[in-house]
């Protein structure tokens, strides 16, 4: 996980947690807890999260696997 990563994108969003996670279909703790490290995203999390902020899949990439695409 890119943590940084994934906290500017949020950032730069605009979005507050609370918008973020009713779409994801969590509570805001429960995001908060998972931008920080403390419980890890499911699969479905990732991608609603991605689906969410419009992000393709080289900044998924980036952000949950720490990885580029070829």
């Amino acid at each position: 996980m890119n943590y940084e990563l994934l906290k500017k994108v949020i950032d730069d969003s605009g979005r507050k947690l609370e918008s973020i996670a009713s779409a994801i279909g969590i509570d805001r703790v429960t995001l908060y807890n998972k931008i920080n490290g403390l419980t890890e995203f499911k699969v479905s999390e990732i991608n609603s999260f991605c689906d969410t902020l419009h992000l393709d899949a080289k900044t998924k990439m980036l952000i949950f696997f720490n990885d580029e695409l070829n």
